[in-house]
């Protein structure tokens, strides 16, 4: 049993991009889907991470502006926003914008 990718298209200021996201599921949780139940079971998880994924889209994007605001002060990003930084760059990257 395996569980496919799921690729999503995002447009981020004139910049078309995507996101592909894998899901790791430990063999013993996989061992308790019977075969008949396995279908629905990855359907419900692709369903929840894109409802998840959606809504934190949401929140990525304000965090997104809100580093391009000329109004706050410049300063060392907290180590939790790690992640904002290296898809902020990432995407910088892709639309041939950053280094």
């Amino acid at each position: 049993m395996s569980l496919s990718y799921e690729t999503k298209w995002y447009h981020v200021k004139g910049c078309f991009s995507f996101s592909t996201w894998g899901v790791a599921v430990p063999p013993e949780v996989l061992e308790d889907i019977s075969s008949a139940d396995y279908d629905k079971w990855v359907n419900d998880l692709r369903t929840y991470m894109n409802t998840a994924n959606d809504e934190d889209k949401v929140l990525v994007e304000a965090l997104y502006r809100g580093t391009g605001s000329t109004i706050l002060p410049k300063g060392t990003r907290h180590p939790i926003e790690r992640n904002l930084w290296q898809f902020t760059r990432y995407l910088a990257r892709m639309c041939g914008r950053g280094p």
